[in-house]
Parts: structure tokens; C-alpha cells; sequence
């Protein structure tokens, strides 16, 4: 998946008004450089199943982050129609209502800070999964983990090239004072850049500064989806975990300024993903 993914970027790349910053460029040689150094150690020392196999994973999600993170922004110049009046009437008919919804975090110290901790914990959790079944000997487990994390990438982009959003954040009007000068991850600010983007002005990717701009559907709640399917029933720290999941998905209009139909889509998306690469597995074993 990712060297399709890869292929995609270097056939696209030259033909967009993307540029890639001198910083990122450090940052990706910064990268082979570790892993060069890693595989050397790999070799040169004898190293736990567990840590090697932890090792591949990492570098397969590092490496599906770069190639995905270009992707999502060359699909997103390609500038189809916007469907944020779709999302918000969807919304509407559901009873949810963005500023409102938003507005009742701001309005307490505590569930601001609660969803600015919720909202970041997605891939916490994809990467604690990682380590605990890769430490459990699990290898099996944490490459599906990897696999459908891609996946669900794969398609949140894919989807967002066809059903492009903007989110909540950059759809309804905003004044200055109404984030009320708490920090949110994703406000109405990182609009400007997805908008350059649609336009063909180009912009300079930043690896050191990433903007997420695919809104519909969120790839948090993909994550969010996946991490719950991956630790049901594994005990009391799997319950718990699935619980902040759970939780964090309350995050994301807030933090990540999506419409409720963002969520949903992100969940749709996790669910598709886990289906797929579930059923590929029992092929493959069959």
C-alpha cells in the first residue's frame, strides 16, 4: 500500500504547486539516518524478536506518515467541489449544532482541557498498541494494527479528495474572540492553507509544522475506531483505553474543528479498513 501510495507521490509531485521546505528535507535525511543506524545495530547486536519486529512497525507507520502526509495534500488540490453545506445540513437534521457544541468547552476550563488531552490521544494509543502486542509476542496483532491504520489512511484521503470539507471550524463564521483565547489544535487559522491549496497557489510543506487538513472523514476517529476494536476485551488497561477512545471522539469537533458528519465518516472509514484487512487475513491464511 505504501509504495503505491509512493508512486502516486512522485508521478503527481512535479505537476503540483507544492514545494517542500529545506527543514523537511533535513528532517527526512534526520530519518534514513536513524534507521540506517538502527539496522546497523539490528545487525551488530543480538536484539529481542520483540524489539526488532516493534522497529519494522515503527518504520513502516514513520514511513506511511511522510508518503500519506504529501498525499492527502496533493489530493486536496485537486480542488473538487466542497460539500461542507452537505455536512452541516446532515448535522443539522441530527441535532448537532458545531458553535454551540463548541462554545460549551470553551465555556469550562475543564472540558477544554479535557479535549485538548482527548484529542491527541488516538495515536498515543496506536502507538502503546504497537508496543504491547509487540512485547506480548504478538507480532501477528501488531501487524494488523499497522496495516489497517495505513488503510484507514489511505481511504480518509482518498474519500476527502472526493468529498472535500473545510470542517466546522472554517465553515461558519467565526469572530476573533471566539476561541476566547483557549489553544486549540486545529482552529479556524489552518483554513487559509487548505483554501491556497484548492486554488492552486501552492504552499511549502513543513514536516516539522504538519497541517491535518482532511476534515471529512476524520482520520482521528478512524484511529479512535481502531484502537476500540483492537482492546475490547483484553482487560482492565484495554478497558480503559477503549473508554478515552470512546471519549476522545467528543474531542474532535472541538479540537480538530470537524462536523459531527466528519466523525461519523472517520468511524465509517476505521470500520471499512478493519473489515478489509480482517477478510484479506483470512484469505491469505486459507
Amino acid at each position: 500500500m505504501i509504495v503505491c501510495v509512493l508512486v502516486f507521490d512522485l508521478i503527481w509531485f512535479p505537476f503540483s504547486a507544492i514545494s517542500i521546505s529545506r527543514s523537511s528535507l533535513a528532517v527526512l535525511v534526520a530519518i534514513a539516518g536513524v534507521f540506517l543506524l538502527a539496522g546497523r545495530i539490528q545487525r551488530r547486536y543480538e536484539l529481542s524478536a520483540a524489539t526488532k519486529n516493534l522497529a519494522v512497525e515503527i518504520y513502516i507507520l514513520v514511513l506511511f506518515g511522510v508518503v500519506g502526509f504529501i498525499f492527502s495534500y496533493l489530493v486536496i488540490e485537486s480542488g473538487w467541489t466542497i460539500r461542507d453545506d452537505l455536512f452541516a445540513a446532515i448535522d443539522s437534521a441530527l441535532g448537532f449544532d458545531w458553535r454551540t457544541y463548541t462554545l460549551f468547552f470553551l465555556q469550562n476550563d475543564l472540558l477544554w482541557l479535557s479535549s485538548l488531552i482527548l484529542y491527541v490521544m488516538s495515536p498515543i494509543f496506536v502507538g502503546f498498541a504497537l508496543f504491547w502486542f509487540c512485547m506480548k509476542g504478538d507480532f501477528n496483532r501488531a501487524s494488523e494494527i499497522v496495516a489497517m491504520v495505513i488503510l484507514g489512511g489511505i481511504l480518509c484521503v482518498v474519500i476527502s479528495g472526493i468529498f472535500p470539507s473545510a470542517g466546522g471550524s472554517n465553515y461558519f463564521p467565526l469572530d476573533n474572540e471566539f476561541y476566547r483565547g483557549y489553544m486549540i489544535i486545529f482552529d479556524n487559522s489552518y483554513g487559509a492553507e487548505f483554501f491556497r491549496l484548492r486554488d492552486g497557489v501552492g504552499i511549502e510543506v513543513s514536516l516539522l509544522h504538519p497541517l491535518a487538513l482532511i476534515a471529512f472523514p476524520s482520520y482521528h476517529a478512524c484511529l479512535s475506531l481502531l484502537v476500540m476494536l483492537y482492546f475490547w476485551g483484553t482487560g482492565v488497561i484495554g478497558g480503559i483505553i477503549v473508554a478515552l477512545s470512546l471519549a476522545s471522539l467528543l474531542s474532535l469537533p472541538v479540537q480538530g474543528g470537524h462536523h459531527l458528519s466528519d466523525v461519523l465518516g472517520g468511524l465509517f472509514t476505521g470500520t471499512v479498513a478493519y473489515w478489509l484487512v480482517r477478510q484479506h487475513l483470512k484469505v491469505r491464511n486459507h
